[in-house]
């Protein structure tokens, strides 16, 4: 067989096995207008809650009604932020924002009414420096924190209020060096997002596999349905099983129906893709082969 009627066939086989590689998903409706959004988190009771870094604001809305609540302003005091860079909202209603230049995360009730924060004052100057870039909640009524400047996952008891160092991943196969974000992926099991790199651990920071992404640009979140884990960039998506292997991708052109600004982060629920952009979130489909 000549030699160029080969490369041809390989190249044709290449994009029909990429193209089978990629999603669409249609979009069926926006909810939001934003200016700046970074991160999302939504409840089991129908509200989801938005860190818009444009406005220095938390902002809820209800997925049935569209009622939105909002606290904003950028400071110190307990309604205010300055540069938070993620929000998780738990199965008992609490909402937690980690506030990085502020060393602090804050805890608000659904209502966006100000609970606590963490550190609290017995512990503010012990942890003075804490760089809280990304907060996740076990189920187990842990929150991990994690500090991006130590490279270390903090773990706080909700009930007894207690800050325990899991461990500070600097050393060995489970060294980060980029952290980015982080999201249980199961009960027992967390992903850190470092760098173009997705780096799983159990709950006692103990490593156990890691695997590497393939990305243009910086990716900015990870999350998981406990089945699937989404890594989103500016530009796309990349979906793989909790077990690291590989399903697909969601470009930005593959999003059809609305206008797609900055992909920032993506929730999968039932059928449905929760996809944030940096103006507003597409309620989305995917669309049957």
């Amino acid at each position: 067989m000549p030699f160029k009627l080969i490369t041809i066939l390989l190249l044709l086989c290449f994009e029909s096995a990429f193209s089978d590689s990629l999603s669409t998903l249609i979009v069926e409706r926006s909810i939001g207008k934003f200016e700046d959004a970074i991160s999302f988190s939504h409840s089991s009771t129908g509200e989801i809650y938005i860190i818009d870094a444009g406005s220095s604001s938390l902002i809820s809305i209800d997925i049935m009604t569209g009622k939105i609540k909002s606290i904003s302003g950028k400071g110190w005091g307990e309604l205010e932020f300055n540069s938070p860079q993620d929000i998780c909202a738990t199965s008992v209603l609490d909402i937690f924002v980690a506030d990085l230049n502020n060393h602090r995360v804050q805890q608000f009730d659904r209502s966006l009414n100000y609970i606590s924060t963490i550190p609290n004052e017995n512990l503010r100057d012990e942890y003075s420096t804490f760089q809280p870039t990304s907060i996740a909640y076990s189920k187990e009524g842990l929150l991990l924190i994690l500090d991006k400047d130590e490279k270390q996952v903090l773990k706080y008891e909700l009930k007894s209020g207690k800050i325990l160092r899991i461990v500070q991943f600097t050393a060995g196969k489970g060294s980060i060096s980029s952290p980015r974000d982080i999201t249980m992926i199961d009960k027992n099991k967390f992903a850190i997002l470092d760098g173009k790199r997705v780096v799983i651990f159990d709950v006692y920071g103990n490593y156990l596999f890691s695997y590497n992404l393939s990305f243009d640009d910086d990716p900015n979140s990870i999350s998981s349905d406990w089945k699937t884990i989404a890594v989103t960039s500016p530009t796309k998506i990349i979906l793989n099983t909790k077990e690291g292997k590989y399903l697909s991708t969601i470009n930005q052109t593959t999003i059809i129906g609305n206008k797609v600004n900055e992909l920032r982060d993506v929730a999968i629920i039932g059928n449905l893709y929760f996809v944030l952009t940096s103006e507003t979130i597409l309620i989305c489909k995917k669309a049957e082969k």
